[in-house]
């Protein structure tokens, strides 16, 4: 029962310190801010040139006003003497500052180098020339200048940390971004596979699912074409049909002759589909029979008709 006590006890104070160690963070980071501005605008008045005559009174105004904050803050939180740059509590809470925002850009920097980096895969599956690829291009360039800007402010809050504080964060160029960005940022703490290698994997997954949808298409065209050279080539075997039962003209002779031609074009074309095509849809086997001969007698030319005049006249018409 007393160990219970006990370590209910601890878990209290443990989480009072928490809390109270949290409220010193808070009014010694708002303490800190103020004096910041506070004493750059102080700076700057006394300096000479720094201000214009006509913003003095503005700037007084609200120095005054930062005055009466920082009082107010010190009163409620027992602060003695008031902080300058100089002292070792103003530093640390500057410190502690500067981590915070060190972090934040990381934070901020993460799913701007994922989208750069998914841009950039992306881009390299179309042409320069193309207009997506010309889209992605400007969606590349706004990403990389914002991950510039958030890089350059990054370097430049780790600079102002202390040596200890700085071993924290890793240095990163403005030049280095297709180097260092990549596979820098992981998506959870406990993931070891970079980013850009999940990136890729999943493109590979949406390339295999596209290539199925692919195949099915293309096999759903080779049947189509299939089926249509055939129901044209049956289309003509039925007209060469309907025209050999009817009266053999002159005419109709040579419609049989000229669709038998085209009808064989056909055969040859269907043979070939399906020899090329069988090994990747399945295909019903098809027979041609072989032309049939035509057994209708020849017409012959009478020689008295004006269709077909005499040879004897023509020479005769040729010598004179």
């Amino acid at each position: 029962m007393m160990r219970r006590k006990c370590s209910v006890y601890i878990e209290s104070s443990e989480d009072t310190r928490q809390s109270v160690a949290a409220e010193v963070q808070v009014w010694t980071s708002t303490y800190v801010n103020t004096l910041k501005v506070y004493y750059s605008l102080r700076n700057n008045l006394c300096a000479e040139g720094s201000v214009e005559n006509e913003q003095i009174p503005d700037v007084v105004k609200r120095i005054s006003k930062l005055d009466k904050d920082l009082v107010a803050v010190e009163n409620a939180n027992s602060v003695a003497v008031r902080w300058t740059p100089n002292d070792e509590q103003y530093k640390a809470a500057m410190q502690i500052q500067v981590v915070a925002k060190c972090k934040q850009l990381v934070e901020k920097m993460k799913p701007v180098s994922q989208e750069r980096q998914f841009l950039l895969k992306l881009k390299e599956k179309y042409s320069d020339g193309h207009a997506l690829s010309k889209k992605l291009a400007k969606q590349v360039k706004n990403c990389t200048k914002k991950l510039k800007e958030m890089l350059t402010q990054y370097n430049s809050s780790r600079d102002s940390l202390s040596t200890e504080n700085r071993q924290q964060f890793k240095e990163l160029q403005v030049g280095d971004l297709a180097i260092e960005v990549t596979g820098l940022f992981t998506v959870g703490e406990n993931l070891q596979i970079p980013y850009s290698v999940q990136r890729q994997a999943i493109d590979m997954l949406h390339l295999l699912k596209r290539s199925k949808e692919e195949i099915k298409l293309v096999e759903q065209e080779m049947n189509r074409v299939f089926l249509y050279y055939k129901n044209e080539e049956s289309k003509l075997s039925a007209r060469i049909e309907l025209l050999s039962s009817d009266n053999c003209s002159l005419h109709s002779l040579g419609s049989i002759s000229l669709l038998k031609s085209a009808q064989k074009i056909l055969q040859n074309r269907l043979l070939l589909m399906h020899s090329s095509l069988k090994s990747y849809i399945p295909l019903e086997n098809i027979e041609f029979s072989p032309p049939m001969s035509n057994n209708n007698t020849p017409v012959e030319c009478n020689k008295s008709s004006e269709s077909c005049p005499d040879e004897s006249s023509a020479d005769d018409s040729y010598e004179d």
